[in-house]
């Protein structure tokens, strides 16, 4: 009996162990999403449960789109269909800098992804993947993990490694100011040592972790490109405007994205510091706010170059994996312009071991910014570049390329921090013997009414023709509006014709601009003021 007794005893102890440990997995895996299924459309439809959201032949696989649930939607013979919505990640995205990198590297090394590679693709599979998958996703989704149904087609193995980027000169801001940045690096060669027999293409992806904002995210390539280089892996110099190998060229995948394949962006890296402090007055054509034209990475030392022999994929991983904390990888340069000589910035030394890890391989997405919204805001830079694989254009951001639906951080005519293609307006007016100081909105330069963009904020509503929102490119007849920049005008008729008044977005009011020639029905514009 006393035996028996021992037995149910250490039973029930075994079972209150499992359901502790359960709890503390739980407490710690109550960590938000870092992303969501794309179950809704642009148009607010529902995508039918057996259809993923993704690109198909109909549009040159361009953008991700699913079937959808009933008449909502656009109407084709095999059923309607819509292009998809990602959604913004709120809660994962609030956190501080500090807590997306804890969580983002726990997954990094959980025991069952440390020390473990993703599959290397066949040059077919490689091929297939290119042709099959949306190619301006990648430079549209600020996610830090890959949303679903999408892979990595290039670079799909690597290795991982926290970093601290010391930067001691320039007077860039955001993310590549003076002092000490964090990071994720992660290393490893864009083409299969196994599949191809030739030495690699070395890359690098860097995501710099911020608070309460995406993150800012760039990839650098072996500045002489593709072909020339051996095996020893950091041998020559990284940049991230690299030309495009002709295979990519003849796909004319890339060009899908950007007009210029052969460079990445830098200004929204250096619109954010690491603690989500937006750089004062980071709006184009404004002057406090300062990016590179290119950034390169050269070996600091002869303690990480790999050997120039013929290795495996497993190989090179295994040295880069040997690599340890504490170790100065490169000297970081940049230069200030296209004409600029590159300067000295800083170095940049790992923080942690570095690792192979599925989920890096198979999860961690780097977003590529279009070099289109650089151009944008250095428009003087055109004029100098000549690079292979760009054909530089200034002020289009690369709208002109974006899926629809994308997650672009914020509605237009919203309230600051404003998009990127849009400005900061701030004016004082006086109306009724009322002062209203520091009224704001966000517009989007424009010529003509028809630049503005007509999806307009949650919360507006209109009841034409009595009483409207609609957008306009500024106000010719109120002089106190900027003119050629994007407002959403709320007018409505005399009371006595309506009941009704126009509803501005959300958290914003229509401040009319009567003054002492017009009455209210002349209408106004939606701002956002110090009351809100």
């Amino acid at each position: 009996m006393q035996s028996v007794g021992l037995a149910v005893c250490a039973l029930m102890l075994g079972v209150l162990a499992i359901r502790e440990e359960h709890r503390v997995e739980q407490m710690l895996n109550n960590d938000p999403p870092m992303s969501l299924t794309q179950d809704t459309t642009v148009k607010g439809c529902t995508c039918k449960a057996a259809s993923d959201c993704r690109a198909s032949v109909h549009d040159g696989f361009a953008c991700d789109w699913c079937r959808t649930e009933g008449d909502c939607g656009k109407w084709s013979l095999q059923g309607n269909w819509d292009y998809c919505k990602y959604p913004e990640m709120d809660p994962y995205e609030q956190q501080s800098a500090s807590e997306k990198m804890d969580q983002i590297w726990k997954e990094m090394t959980a025991p069952d992804v440390i020390g473990k590679s993703g599959k290397a693709k066949s040059i077919l599979g490689v091929l297939k993947g290119m042709v099959g998958l949306s190619m301006r996703e990648p430079f549209d989704n600020h996610y830090d993990v890959l949303p679903k149904n999408r892979t990595k087609v290039i670079h799909s193995q690597g290795v991982h490694c926290k970093f601290e980027l010391n930067i001691e000169a320039g007077s860039y801001t955001g993310s590549l100011a003076r002092g000490k940045q964090e990071g994720i690096i992660r290393m490893g060669s864009a083409t299969s040592l196994d599949v191809t027999g030739k030495p690699p293409f070395p890359g690098l992806a860097f995501k710099f972790l911020r608070t309460g904002v995406h993150s800012g995210d760039f990839v650098a390539l072996r500045a002489s490109g593709s072909s020339g280089g051996g095996y020893a892996f950091f041998d020559q110099e990284f940049s991230k405007i690299v030309a495009p190998p002709a295979a990519l060229k003849a796909l004319m995948k890339f060009s899908q994205a950007s007009n210029c394949q052969s460079m990445v962006g830098l200004s929204d890296l250096c619109e954010y510091a690491q603690d989500g402090t937006r750089s004062e007055e980071s709006q184009p054509g404004d002057g406090n706010f300062e990016f590179p034209y290119d950034i390169r990475f050269e070996g600091a030392s002869s303690s990480v170059f790999l050997p120039d022999k013929k290795m495996t994929d497993e190989e090179m991983l295994s040295y880069l994996a040997d690599i340890k904390e504490g170790t100065t990888l490169f000297n970081v340069f940049t230069k200030e312009s296209p004409m600029a000589e590159k300067v000295k910035i800083g170095s940049l030394t790992t923080a942690s071991e570095c690792v192979k890890s599925t989920f890096g391989d198979e999860k961690l997405f780097f977003r590529h910014q279009r070099m289109e919204e650089d151009f944008a805001r250095r428009p003087e830079w055109i004029k100098d570049v000549h690079a292979d694989g760009c054909v530089p254009v200034a002020g289009t951001y690369g709208r002109d390329l974006q899926c629809p639906g994308i997650q672009n951080y914020g509605t237009h005519y919203g309230k600051a921090p404003c998009r990127m293609d849009e400005k900061k307006i701030v004016m004082n007016h006086t109306f009724e013997g009322k002062v209203v100081v520091d009224a704001e909105y966000c517009g989007r330069p424009c010529n003509v009414t028809s630049d503005c963009p007509t999806e307009y904020p949650p919360g507006t509503q209109s009841f034409p023709p009595h009483a409207v929102v609609e957008a306009s490119c500024g106000l010719s007849y109120f002089p106190t509006v900027p003119p050629n920049i994007c407002v959403l005008y709320c007018h409505h008729e005399d009371e006595a014709f309506t009941a009704r008044k126009p509803q501005c977005p959300t958290g914003s009011e229509c401040l009319y601009l009567g003054g002492d020639n017009f009455g209210k029905e002349a209408g106004g514009i939606c701002v956002h003021t110090k009351q809100d």
